[in-house]
């Protein structure tokens, strides 16, 4: 009986593996993220077509070709490659979030814990930046206490180049001795930073008081015998007042979630905020959400009707499901969820097609006399929602753009949720919808252009502050 027993659990056993073999091969994993992004992605045949149709059969020849070779991280970079073919911030791969009990964490562990590190004595380099003095340098230790991360940065023996490896984080997806960040230049330096996954963003970052900002990648902070030297941190949405004309009101998500609490600042301080002549609102580092996170702040700068696009959404019965599941949403009130149903009715009705579910129309309401002058701090940082909510204000004369131009990242919308692939350690998400473009230029991977730039190296607020009280 027992030799019985053992035999069932070790045939349970190769069956386990043989079905987590067969959910994580390569090339089944490609052909799905292949099929689904061809029948659920808006933008496809826009990126396809002309001379990109030869570039993109040549891309999936090859990709298919080396998936027979390629298991765990190759394959994930093999994937993430399709997904980079089209050249759209929102369309990309993702490693899933996966919980302790879940079969495929270790799996998933082993893939990252096998990427290369350095070979230096960590040890010896932490042990001399704990008993010396690196106040105000960039050399020294490095925290980013929100996500368990620690890492040195030490020169390298090119000039101007340092590395930040890591001596402590997640044991997960990070380890010690694997490099975090490569840093070039001077203050403000150029920054190759790796993401969760590993892959690679490149960025800017300016380091004062002890902090290194590295906007949507961490505000990071030194440390000095295991303590932060600058431990102040900012709050993602609050409000200020700078002088007798002017007040600040900080955005930095729009995550629907935030829209109860932002509406609640905004309430609260409505009598300031339209007592003053002057508005700056800050946005960067807000790389998104829902548009109508924000939908109090347009009676701020409205004047005149806003003038809003179309929206065409790509019709499957994916892309149906999802907007399905928007209906259970607590966040979004009865009107939001009748629009969806109205929505999801459109598409079931065409099926397969590109669908318009909305006309061009515009936003009609009352506005404020104050406050008169608005400016909008932007940087390469705001993306999606955040720049709809920009390209909005600018059809105001009240509002002046400032900071640096934004990421690029408005084309192709309509994300919904992350959706899966066969291998549960890989997700991906799919733009299901477009704008007609009347209004609205193109702006993916090109963002909108301040109409002042502001030097890297200053106070951005202060600079704002004077802009529209003393310089107007």
């Amino acid at each position: 009986m027992q030799r019985i027993i053992l035999l069932l659990i070790i045939c349970n056993v190769f069956l386990c593996l043989k079905l987590k073999a067969q959910e994580c091969n390569c090339s089944t994993n490609l052909d799905t993220l292949i099929s689904d992004i061809e029948n659920n992605y808006v933008g496809f045949n826009i990126k396809t077509k002309e001379e990109k149709a030869h570039d993109y059969k040549t891309l999936i020849k090859t990709l298919r070709a080396k998936s027979h070779n390629s298991d765990h991280y190759k394959c994930y970079l093999l994937l993430t490659e399709y997904a980079n073919f089209f050249n759209d911030p929102h369309l990309k791969v993702l490693t899933t979030k996966l919980g302790p009990t879940n079969k495929y964490y270790d799996s998933l562990k082993i893939m990252f814990s096998k990427l290369a590190v350095e070979h230096i004595n960590l040890d010896s380099i932490i042990n001399y930046y704990h008993e010396h003095d690196t106040n105000n340098t960039l050399e020294g230790i490095w925290s980013l206490p929100e996500f368990n991360y620690k890492i040195v940065i030490v020169k390298t023996n090119t000039a101007e180049r340092y590395k930040g490896i890591v001596i402590k984080a997640d044991n997960f997806k990070w380890y010690k001795g694997q490099v975090k960040m490569v840093l070039s230049g001077k203050n403000p330096y150029n920054i190759q930073f790796y993401i969760a996954d590993h892959t690679q963003r490149n960025a800017k970052a300016l380091v004062e008081n002890n902090t290194m900002n590295l906007g949507e990648l961490g505000t990071w902070r030194k440390e000095q015998k295991g303590i932060q030297i600058n431990s102040d941190k900012e709050d993602i949405i609050y409000f200020k007042y700078l002088s007798s004309q002017t007040s600040l009101l900080r955005i930095g998500s729009c995550d629907i979630r935030l829209r109860d609490t932002i509406n609640e600042i905004i309430g609260k301080n409505w009598k300031e905020i339209t007592g003053r002549n002057n508005l700056i609102i800050d946005i960067r580092n807000n790389t998104g959400g829902s548009i109508m996170t924000l939908d109090t702040l347009i009676r701020l700068f409205y004047i005149k009707p806003i003038l809003t696009d179309g929206l065409y959404i790509k019709s499957s019965k994916e892309n149906i499901l999802l907007y399905t599941e928007a209906l259970n949403n607590p966040e979004f009130n009865d009107k939001e969820k009748r629009n969806f149903q109205e929505v999801i009715d459109s598409l079931r009705a065409h099926l397969g097609e590109i669908t318009l579910v909305s006309k061009p129309d515009s936003i009609v309401l009352n506005g404020t006399v104050n406050p008169k002058k608005i400016a909008i701090i932007t940087n390469s940082r705001t993306g999606s929602a955040a720049e709809l909510f920009t390209l909005y204000a600018k059809q105001s004369n009240k509002v002046i753009v400032v900071g640096e131009h934004t990421n690029g990242a408005l084309d192709y919308t309509e994300l919904g949720r992350n959706r899966n692939l066969p291998c549960p350690m890989w997700q991906y998400i799919c733009p299901m919808g477009m704008s007609t473009h009347i209004y609205k230029p193109l702006i993916d991977n090109i963002g909108i252009i301040p109409d002042q730039k502001i030097p890297y190296n200053i106070d951005w607020i202060k600079w704002t502050q004077k802009y529209l009280e003393y310089d107007n």
